[in-house]
C-alpha cells in the first residue's frame, strides 16, 4: 500500500514539473508573437520573416498545455532555430543600444527564446520545477537592466541640426526618401533623419561615406563627390533593400 501511494506520488510530482515547463514555454510564445507585432509596428510596414516567427511560435503556444512535454520539445527546437538564423542581427540591434526601440524588442525576444528553449528540454526530461522561479526572474532582470542601459545610451545621442545647405534625407519604414538624390559635384552636405525606430546607415562605398544614425535620431554627413552616380545603401542586416541613388552633376 505504502508503495503504491510512492508511486502516485512520484507520477503527480512528474505531472506538476512536466506542467509548470511547458507553462513557461507557453507564456515565451505569446511573448514572441508580441514581439512580432510589435516591431513591425515600429518598422511600419509588414515584414514576412518575423510575422512568419510570431505565427508560428505564438500558434504552438496555444496547444502548449498541460503534460505535452513532446510538443514543448519541438516548440524549443523551433524558437532555437529562430535564435541562431537571426543571429546576426540580434547581435547588430544588442550592440547598438543607443536604437532603444529596437535595442530593447531584440532583447525581449532573445530572452523569451532562449527561455523557450530551456524550458522544451526541462519538460522533455522531466526536470524539478525548481529552477524555474530563478530562470523567470533572471529574465526579467536582465530586461529591465537592459531598458535602463538602452534608455541612457538613446538619452546620450544628441540629434544633428541639418544645415541650410544640406540635403535633406528621411528614413522611414525602412526606406530612404528621396529615392533619387541630385547635388552638385564638390562639397556635399546631408542630414539624414531616421524616423525609424531602428538604426540605420547611410552609406556609399566610392565616396568612403558610412554614417550611422540611431533609431529615432538625425544625424550629418560631409563628403567630397565627384560627377557621376553613386547607390546609397544601409549596412544593418536585413535592411539589403533599402537603397537610393545619389546623382552628382558636373
Amino acid at each position: 500500500m505504502t508503495e503504491t501511494i510512492e508511486r502516485v506520488d512520484d507520477q503527480t510530482g512528474d505531472v506538476r514539473s512536466v506542467s509548470s515547463w511547458v507553462a513557461l514555454c507557453r507564456w515565451a510564445g505569446f511573448t514572441v508573437a508580441l514581439w512580432a507585432v510589435a516591431l513591425q509596428l515600429m518598422a511600419g510596414e509588414f515584414i514576412p520573416p518575423v510575422m512568419g516567427i510570431g505565427l508560428v511560435l505564438g500558434g504552438f503556444a496555444i496547444f502548449l498545455k498541460g503534460e505535452r512535454r513532446r510538443l514543448a520539445a519541438v516548440f524549443a527546437g523551433l524558437a532555437l532555430v529562430a535564435l541562431v538564423g537571426n543571429l546576426s542581427g540580434t547581435i547588430d540591434e544588442l550592440s547598438n543600444p543607443t536604437s532603444a526601440p529596437a535595442f530593447i524588442l531584440t532583447l525581449l525576444v532573445s530572452l523569451a527564446a532562449l527561455v523557450a528553449v530551456v524550458g522544451g528540454v526541462a519538460a522533455f526530461f522531466r526536470w524539478s520545477p525548481d529552477p524555474r522561479r530563478p530562470i523567470v526572474i533572471t529574465a526579467v532582470a536582465l530586461f529591465l537592466v537592459g531598458i535602463t542601459v538602452s534608455l541612457v545610451a538613446a538619452a546620450g545621442i544628441e540629434s544633428d541640426v541639418a544645415l541650410a545647405s544640406d540635403i535633406e534625407v528621411l528614413a522611414q519604414g525602412i526606406e530612404f526618401l528621396p529615392e533619387e538624390i541630385i547635388v552638385s559635384g564638390g562639397d556635399v552636405g546631408v542630414w539624414v533623419d531616421n524616423r525609424d525606430g531602428i538604426r540605420h546607415t547611410f552609406s556609399i562605398n566610392e565616396l568612403e561615406v558610412d554614417l550611422a544614425i540611431p533609431g529615432l535620431k538625425a544625424q550629418r554627413v560631409d563628403f567630397q563627390a565627384e560627377p557621376g552616380e553613386y547607390t546609397i545603401f544601409c549596412t544593418v542586416p536585413g535592411h539589403e533593400a533599402m537603397t537610393a541613388i545619389l546623382i552628382v552633376e558636373g
